[in-house]
């Protein structure tokens, strides 16, 4: 539950916790990401990737 989703305010401890799980589930999705693209860094297109879209430019 996130704050202002709840019909009732949210204690300290529901809080942490969430935050505590957030933390868990933003790890699994980074570790997840590096384990699958680990083997793709040997030919990384990454400097091709917005040619379509007129390429990025700072």
């Amino acid at each position: 539950m996130a704050a202002g989703i709840s019909p009732t305010p949210l204690s300290h401890s529901e809080v942490v916790e969430a935050m505590a799980q957030s933390g868990k589930n933003m790890a699994q999705l980074i570790e997840t990401f590096i384990a699958d693209n680990s083997e793709d860094s040997e030919c990384c297109s990454c400097a091709h990737c917005m040619a379509e879209f007129g390429g990025f430019k700072l």
